[in-house]
Parts: structure tokens; C-alpha cells; sequence
């Protein structure tokens, strides 16, 4: 989305210099040690990065969004279980 990490071989070269602080910080939001609390939080994290993500490719594409399924595996994430 950001035209900027084509030229890269592997999702994570060049992220520091390639991609706004912004996106920086979400990434690193998304990543977590391996504690229920902890990876719940970075799934619920990663999945709402995954939801700007489409909803901005949704603009530029005009293509449809399964919006009833994305909530349901919002609320699925937000479960305190």
C-alpha cells in the first residue's frame, strides 16, 4: 500500500528506512512474547492494522469487503475467554 518495499526480497528488509514511524509502531504492535495475554493483545493488534489495510485497498480498488465476517472475528478477538 505504501509503493515503497518492491524492491525487497523479504517482508522485513529495509522496514526501518521504507515504511513511515507510524507503520513501524503498528508492526511492532502485532508481534508478541509468548504470554496468552500478551499474544491476544498483538492478534487483536494485527487484526485491526489488517482491517485499515483492506479497508484503504477497498478505496483504491473498489473492490467489496466481507464486513459481516470481519466483525464476527472481531468480536471472536475481543472474547475475553
Amino acid at each position: 500500500m505504501r509503493d515503497s518495499t518492491a524492491h525487497w526480497l523479504t517482508p522485513s528488509r529495509a522496514l526501518e528506512q521504507d515504511l513511515p514511524s507510524t507503520d513501524r509502531h503498528r508492526y511492532a504492535s502485532t508481534t508478541a512474547a509468548a504470554r496468552d495475554q500478551d499474544v491476544r493483545t498483538a492478534a487483536r493488534n494485527s487484526w485491526r492494522w489488517s482491517r485499515d489495510l483492506a479497508a484503504e485497498a477497498a478505496d483504491r480498488w473498489t473492490i467489496h469487503l466481507p464486513r459481516e465476517l470481519h466483525e464476527q472475528i472481531s468480536n471472536l478477538l475481543n472474547d475475553s475467554r
